[in-house]
């Protein structure tokens, strides 16, 4: 049975937590956790889809001994991690690309709010499982199919695109508004790649795709209002040109469990088979 929780205290075997979090006051709660799961113990870990590498020089400095990588399409953030952190390896930058890595290697792989922007699910997982290796562990968080779903950010342009045009024009201009968007009806915020959402999932999807290459251990559901606060967060930030003022509470709604109704959910996998 998979058990539902907002915020871990200790885990075992292969994840678990230790003090000074570096994301206690990020509003992006998936950092703050999977930096927890992640074991001092670990002695290699990939964080597929890094950005700028924030979790990765966190848990550069967590587990100083443990081969670190680094996957992501945007050339410039892994440029930026390659020239100011070596002890980091980007082991590839391109979405089509298949991971620079040997089979069997890692101990754990994050997969972070990433899943929902990639072309083809079935192969960057399938690709995920060769380098795991046997009995590893698989970090993943995506966007639930919640209460709140409807409030997404990056569908706003989908859903309602009145209001987005709207608000979107008077903050960057028409000018804006019609080269990036006037014309190009599956373009949204979000998401990278054309003609596609800001994708939610259910558990039962997501079970779906793992089939049986990976087994679901534990399930996280956290935040809620976390969509509107931040909307709201971001309208008072443009036209007001004041930061943060709803910081707090998108911070304490980010970390709350709110079941099936949350708008994220996160969770453990271990590699299945050999």
């Amino acid at each position: 049975m998979v058990k539902n929780k907002s915020v871990p205290r200790k885990e075992s075997n292969n994840i678990g937590m230790t003090g000074g979090n570096p994301f206690k006051n990020d509003p992006r709660f998936r950092l703050e956790l999977s930096y927890n799961l992640v074991s001092p113990k670990t002695r290699s870990f990939l964080d597929y889809g890094c950005s700028d590498g924030k979790l990765l020089i966190a848990l550069k400095k967590k587990i100083p001994k443990a081969k670190i990588y680094g996957f992501d399409v945007d050339a410039e953030k892994t440029r930026y991690i390659k020239r100011n952190f070596p002890g980091i390896k980007i082991v590839a930058s391109s979405h089509k690309s298949r991971l620079i890595l040997k089979n069997s290697t890692q101990e754990v792989v994050a997969l972070l709010d990433v899943l929902e922007h990639v072309p083809d699910e079935k192969m960057v997982l399938s690709d995920i499982y060769r380098v795991l290796k046997p009995g590893g562990v698989l970090i993943l968080s995506v966007p639930h199919k919640g209460l709140t779903e409807i409030f997404d950010a990056g569908n706003v342009k989908f859903r309602f695109p009145g209001l987005h045009r709207f608000l979107y024009e008077r903050v960057f201009g028409k000018k804006d508004y019609v080269k990036n968007y006037l014309g190009k009806e599956l373009v949204g915020d979000v998401t990278w790649q054309e003609s596609m959402w800001h994708k939610h999932y259910s558990l039962t999807e997501l079970k779906k795709l793992f089939r049986t290459k990976f087994k679901i251990e534990k399930v996280y559901y956290f935040g809620l209002f976390f969509p509107l606060l931040s909307m709201l967060d971001q309208a008072i930030e443009w036209f007001f040109k004041k930061k943060n003022l709803l910081g707090k509470m998108v911070i304490a709604d980010s970390r709350t469990n709110y079941g099936n109704l949350s708008f994220s959910i996160l969770i453990i996998a271990r590699k299945a088979g050999r």
